[in-house]
């Protein structure tokens, strides 16, 4: 038995096209750039060189006070995720920066809509939500 199917037993299970969800900062929706450090290395005659390095796992962002501020990319796709859910569930629609243009290419099973168990969400299984699965999308901290 498959995990999807497994959990979807006991738990509301959401199929989430991932599209731009960990590029694009969850505050402000723009794209972010890796974070670059500098290392130190020994090269081949043994002499300690520096240089710098891309860190894909942490995106840097310019924030709306100019400062930058940096976010590990899957802690900032699961509050981009977070997002949008909530819009599914109130709006029916997808946020339009995290929707597939035409010419992008769609993923397999993932429509961008919301699916429990095959079936989208009605307005009386949204309030059956669990309080612990509310969403919110204030979060202060950045990691």
């Amino acid at each position: 038995m498959g995990i999807k199917k497994l959990l979807s037993k006991r738990f509301l299970v959401f199929l989430i096209d991932e599209f731009h969800t960990s590029k694009l900062y969850n505050k402000s929706e723009t794209e972010g750039e890796n974070v670059k450090i500098n290392i130190k290395y020994e090269d081949i005659d043994g002499k300690i060189q520096m240089g710098t390095r891309k860190l894909h796992s942490v995106l840097m962002f310019e924030s709306s006070n100019g400062n930058r501020e940096c976010i590990n990319r899957d802690y900032n796709a699961t509050l981009n995720m977070m997002k949008i859910v909530k819009s599914l569930l109130f709006t029916k629609k997808r946020p339009i920066k995290y929707t597939r243009s035409k010419k992008d290419d769609q993923p397999s099973n993932l429509s961008g809509s919301l699916i429990k168990r095959g079936e989208q969400l009605s307005s009386s299984e949204k309030e059956c939500i669990p309080r612990s699965a509310k969403l919110d999308l204030n979060c202060k901290q950045t990691k």
